[in-house]
């Protein structure tokens, strides 16, 4: 806007200086026609006196448009900024006070949202009784500098509040200047008032905030949409590791485990952009190495359209709970005494492999052992040498198998090897006179050698319909007594495969 008024202005100088010339051309004219009129001999020293009077006629008339003009413009650029001013946003206010005493001489309409005032109920007031500013609430540096930029006519911020009705408070942030009234011979202080209150609000929140963060008893990690870390608090650093300084910025892939393919990660992302959330029991990384688990629940924030902008994530560590729950997983689902799966593992496993050969058509085998002679360990050396065999025996078969084969206590002196995708029945036969051989090695107890042997039935399957775990299980069983009836320390089939 100023520089339109000075683009005029400057036109206006140049239209009013051509004005100047053009009378005294006129004047000149005039001049030489009138002389011809009654001399005839002339010199141009007589056209001097008419020359210099329409110069000053041509710039009387300049002076007096210009005059005009400039005062039309002045008045114009006032009722502008006046205008401009008065329709400031209610959040600020533009005002001006004399220097010696503080008393406000203007403020703009913008009071009236700020203040709650009127300017002309402010105009006459002393300026920092209407903010209500005390030099006292300053510190002695933050008085210093204001009036050292006074004195220099810098621009200085200082901030103040007011208490008002309800308790609350309202900020202010204050930007002055000082300027001279030559035509009044004062220093005027001219400045902009704003209202800050929520913006202090929200410091002070986050300071609130960040204190009880500080002392939560969870880990709490906030990151961008890419998983960049922005904060974290104490108790995040006393799990992980890592100090709030020397994680900020970096991804939260540094905590990963490599316990996951990317398609878990992949689902967790999907649940966070599709259900706002994601929990679970995640193994990471500390800083140190060591693996531990968290109870981890993430949420999205998001902002008022609707789109995410940053993740909060919640955990604590539940390593010992989680190493205590696997442990009860273990104890339910495994024998106590010989630390085989027990029956219903068994049973889950086989379920299993019967689901799968359907669709592979793999061969698998179910062998059934039942120990010959256990009671008699038991009546004769007592029940401690009988669990020191059924501990050796099934370490025994466990060393005859693969890794991802099946030796399950089934109860009492039985066992059942689950075998599978075996590639033929003659490598099944193997196997278990390999199991009869080693059964029926001496185990030694103390100062005794304890003997006892195993009858075995077995049964094989591939891909049959319409068969169940406990068919498999009853066919074996079967075939075991056979074996037994036959006269012990021996195998039986039940089912041949052509």
């Amino acid at each position: 806007m100023g520089r339109h008024y000075m683009q005029s202005y400057r036109q206006q100088i140049f239209n009013y200086t051509l004005l100047m010339i053009a009378g005294m051309v006129l004047f000149s004219a005039f001049a030489y026609l009138n002389t011809m009129q009654y001399l005839t001999n002339f010199t141009p020293k007589d056209f001097l006196v008419p020359a210099v009077m329409g110069g000053l006629t041509g710039f009387g008339f300049a002076s007096f448009f210009l005059l005009k003009k400039t005062n039309t413009l002045l008045e114009q650029s006032r009722n502008d900024y006046k205008l401009m001013t008065d329709n400031v946003s209610g959040k600020f206010a533009l005002y001006q006070y004399r220097a010696r005493d503080e008393e406000v001489t203007y403020i703009s309409k913008g009071s009236e949202v700020l203040l709650g005032k009127k300017p002309e109920e402010i105009v006459g007031q002393k300026w920092y009784d209407v903010c209500g500013w005390d030099e006292a609430n300053l510190q002695k540096n933050e008085i210093l500098h204001i009036d050292s930029s006074r004195k220099n006519g810098k621009i200085y911020q200082c901030e103040c509040h007011t208490d008002v009705a309800g308790g609350k408070r309202k900020y202010w942030s204050l930007h002055e200047y000082n300027t001279i009234n030559r035509k009044l011979n004062e220093i005027m202080v001219n400045g902009i008032i704003e209202d800050v209150t929520i913006e202090r609000e929200e410091v002070f929140e986050n300071k609130i905030f960040k204190k009880v963060f500080s002392h939560l008893s969870q880990a709490i990690v906030i990151t961008d949409t890419q998983g960049s870390i922005i904060y974290v608090n104490k108790m995040f650093s006393q799990i992980t590791g890592y100090s709030e300084a020397e994680i900020t910025g970096d991804n939260l892939r540094i905590l990963q485990s490599g316990k996951y393919n990317q398609s878990f990660y992949t689902k967790m992302w999907n649940s966070l952009i599709l259900k706002k959330s994601w929990h679970g029991d995640i193994w990471n990384r500390k800083k140190s190495g060591e693996l531990y688990c968290q109870s981890l629940m993430i949420s999205a924030l998001d902002d008022d359209h609707g789109v995410t902008t940053h993740f909060v994530g919640l955990f604590q560590d539940v390593t010992e709970k989680k190493i205590h729950e696997e442990g009860l997983k273990k104890n339910l689902h495994h024998d106590p005494l010989t630390k085989l799966p027990n029956r219903s593992l068994l049973i889950e496993k086989l379920e299993k492999v019967i689901s799968e050969s359907q669709s592979s058509n793999s061969l698998n085998c179910l062998v059934f052992i039942d120990l010959d002679e256990f009671k008699s360990v038991n009546d004769t050396h007592g029940h401690k040498a009988g669990d020191y065999v059924l501990k050796e025996i099934a370490h025994r078969i466990n060393q005859l198998v693969r890794t991802h084969d099946t030796v399950a206590r089934f109860g009492g002196d039985e066992f059942i090897v689950l075998l599978e995708a075996i590639a033929e029945r003659e490598t099944v036969e193997t196997i278990i006179q390999r199991i009869l051989d080693e059964i029926d090695k001496p185990i030694h107890f103390k100062e005794s050698a304890l003997h006892v042997s195993a009858s075995i039935g077995f049964t094989v399957y591939q891909g049959e319909v319409s068969v169940s775990s406990d068919d498999l299980i009853n066919r074996a069983d079967n075939a075991m007594y056979k074996a037994k009836k036959n006269g012990k320390g021996r195998y039986e089939i039940y089912k041949l495969i052509s």
